[in-house]
């Protein structure tokens, strides 16, 4: 078997317009949705208050990201700036919510949510630290 790659109109641009495009990127926000399952004992569960005591004072998150294991085949491993611009919760029962999440572009939401192996602190405990930065 064969594998051959045509590539048509290749040109070299220079650095100012490759600037350009990324420039764009910075500005980029998506949305996502994510069911969310709270880990724990049967005694562990969440309240709708708990959700709204916990997201509703985070907007504007920074959050540093390594590159994710499952992308890092494919990827360079450093450590990204992002922002949550907001998140918010509707709880299904308590021990189910579904999270909605404004974010800029290329935010690892899977790794924001659940960790990644250690790589990525998750999202309860990214909170907690912004929430003691804070007081502080």
């Amino acid at each position: 078997m064969t594998h051959r790659v045509e590539v048509n109109s290749l040109k070299i641009v220079a650095k100012s317009e490759i600037d350009a495009l990324k420039g764009v990127e910075e500005t980029k926000r998506k949305t996502y949705r994510c069911v969310c399952w709270v880990a724990g004992g049967a005694a562990v569960g969440v309240t709708a208050n708990d959700l709204a005591s916990k997201l509703d004072t985070l907007k504007e998150l920074k959050v540093a990201q390594r590159t994710p294991l499952r992308v890092a085949h494919r990827r360079t491993g450093m450590v990204r700036e992002k922002i949550i611009y907001s998140m918010s919760a509707e709880l299904i029962s308590s021990r189910i919510f579904i999270l909605d999440m404004d974010t800029s572009a290329g935010t690892y939401v899977k790794e924001f949510v659940h960790g990644d192996l250690g790589e990525c602190a998750a999202v309860a405990e990214q909170t907690q630290t912004q929430r003691n930065q804070r007081s502080e």
